[in-house]
């Protein structure tokens, strides 16, 4: 460039051989071609933790959800909108001896823009009282030290971090259940709670673009409550999605900041 700087995509001519360029490609390729193993193996862990779990066991799928701004049809110059910030956790269990697989759908909104590893211990704290010491304790079938198989990706801001590490070892001392969280590679692990945080924000832009005005965070939690609800008694998305292998799915949506009632 003119700056005399290196840009992005910027294309730099290198001297050398066609045998160079192919040596340098092959270098590259086994890079990839570990990744795409690793990732591979990964998915074949996955799909058969989530098929022979047993009894008492719990297996959670969560990750974050890309902001939704709440902007409205026609703002002013230099305008500015609220955004929410939304993590799906999926929450496979299988309460007796006969094969049964139950998933609950799990949502938190909440205004803070830090989709962090606060947020995510937040959530798993509830999520797991719920299920351990709760009124679904009974999805553990009284299992006196339940185990919490958790898959996210491998963010180090929200998962992969000595702060979530030391959450893991500490785990039966504060929850009373062992948990072993299993993350992805890069740029993987992508599956039906991604979906899930997809429809509740295009559920979201739609009502939106209809005229209902959705200003902030808790108007978007009453309105997905109210979807939910609605939903599950009339045959909607959320009665009639289910994973691989289950029987029903439920949902609640929560607030970081006003626990609603779960559904």
């Amino acid at each position: 460039m003119e700056d005399g700087k290196v840009h992005k995509k910027q294309q730099i001519p290198q001297a050398g051989t066609l045998d160079d360029l192919w040596k340098e490609f092959v270098e590259h390729s086994k890079k990839y071609i570990h990744h795409h193993e690793l990732a591979k193996w990964q998915r074949q862990a996955h799909n058969m933790c989530l098929a022979t779990f047993g009894k008492g066991e719990l297996l959670v799928e969560t990750d974050f959800i890309e902001k939704y701004k709440h902007e409205a049809g026609a703002v002013l110059t230099c305008a500015t909108a609220p955004s929410t910030t939304m993590m799906v956790a999926l929450v496979h269990h299988s309460p007796d001896d006969d094969g049964r697989h139950e998933t609950d759908a799990w949502v938190f909104v909440s205004s803070d823009p830090n989709h962090d590893f606060d947020f995510h211990i937040y959530a798993m704290d509830i999520i797991l009282r719920y299920y351990i010491t709760g009124d679904g304790r009974a999805d553990t079938a009284g299992t006196p030290v339940p185990t919490v198989h958790i898959f996210t990706d491998g963010c180090a801001k929200q998962y992969k971090g000595k702060r979530n590490f030391y959450a893991v070892a500490k785990s039966l001392h504060r929850l009373g259940a062992v948990l072993i969280h299993n993350f992805a590679v890069t740029s993987h692990f992508k599956g039906a709670h991604d979906g899930i945080g997809g429809l509740l924000k295009a559920l979201l832009r739609e009502a939106e673009k209809r005229g209902q005005r959705i200003h902030n965070t808790q108007a978007a939690a009453d309105f997905l409550q109210v979807y939910a609800e609605a939903k599950e008694d009339g045959g909607g998305h959320f009665s009639s999605w289910t994973p691989t292998g289950s029987r029903g799915s439920t949902s609640s949506f929560l607030d970081t900041e006003r626990s609603l009632a779960r559904s």
